[in-house]
């Protein structure tokens, strides 16, 4: 398991992190954020996701929280698992984003998890789903 962040928060770093990993093992890419409007992209983000995959690695992402069929980048990119979310009752869940582009779905209202400020608490997210799917795929 690696780490890597990005933390200057743009997508130069991301597509520089996702590199990294591919040339030095990482298998599995697990990624809870994309671009907040629909079928905008940067062209460096889907190279790396490209040499990611190239390199033998799967790259999940979370599918987005806008109740909406549109296509959101990356998580509808071909070479990625775009990952919808769930509740309880295994019913999609009324925020995530839906669609054909989508490849898995997995429970993604109210999961306990680690929250801001060094604690534990419930939150709701397909970047609550896209976790439990990353690693499921890593065993």
């Amino acid at each position: 398991m690696i780490s890597l962040g990005f933390g200057d928060s743009t997508t130069g770093g991301f597509a520089e992190a996702l590199t990294y990993g591919a040339d030095n093992g990482a298998r599995i890419s697990s990624n809870s954020w994309g671009y907040t409007a629909p079928d905008v992209y940067e062209q460096a983000v889907l190279d790396a996701i490209d040499y990611y995959d190239a390199a033998g690695g799967i790259v999940v992402f979370a599918a987005g929280n806008d109740n909406s069929a549109s296509c959101y980048y990356p998580g509808c990119y071909g070479a990625v698992v775009g990952v919808a979310a769930v509740s309880d009752d295994g019913a999609r869940a009324s925020f995530s984003n839906y669609g054909d582009w989508i490849d898995i779905s997995a429970p993604g209202v109210n999961v306990y998890s680690t929250i801001t400020g060094d604690t534990y608490g419930h939150a709701s997210g397909t970047s609550m789903a896209c976790p439990h799917t990353a690693g499921v795929l890593a065993l």
